[in-house]
């Protein structure tokens, strides 16, 4: 993983920095990428990937560069559940249903999350713990069991 400043463009007393993101994978695969980084948050201008990401993979990309984009930033990212610590050493994920009583939980929020017009997938990260990618595995085991409808279902 390389990380390495673009530029930055200052407006007043805002900063926004721009970075290249590389990934190389051991398979061969690779992903490019312009990322900025403002008070605002981060954003992803530009994204290759050779061969082409999967969903799941997309929504990992900021998992996969959280750190060491932090580092170029001149900051330590907050340790994540399940994430290394700073010794290596991997912390454990925070406690939550698990098996049938998890994807019904995870049924249930993104149910009342689309009733009440919120995003589905926040909610089932907020009850569960998981990360983006860790609920959208959930929410598709919950589908698989039916306990949602399909996801091509109109409503």
């Amino acid at each position: 993983m390389s990380v390495w400043p673009a530029w930055a463009v200052r407006e007043g007393g805002r900063a926004t920095h721009w970075f290249h993101v590389r990934l190389l994978f051991a398979d061969g695969a690779r992903v490019e990428g312009l990322v900025t980084v403002s008070e605002d948050g981060v954003g992803v201008e530009d994204l290759r990937a050779r061969p082409a990401l999967s969903l799941d993979d997309l929504a990992a990309f900021a998992d996969w560069i959280e750190e060491p984009l932090a580092r170029a930033c001149g900051a330590a990212p907050e340790p994540s559940a399940g994430s290394a610590d700073a010794t290596g050493r991997h912390r454990r994920r925070p406690v939550g249903p698990r098996g049938v009583e998890g994807r019904r939980l995870a049924a249930r929020e993104y149910t009342a999350a689309r009733r009440e017009g919120a995003d589905p997938v926040l909610a089932v990260m907020g009850a569960t713990g998981h990360s983006r990618r860790g609920a959208l595995r959930l929410i598709g085991r919950a589908r698989d069991e039916g306990l949602l409808a399909p996801r091509h279902a109109r409503r």
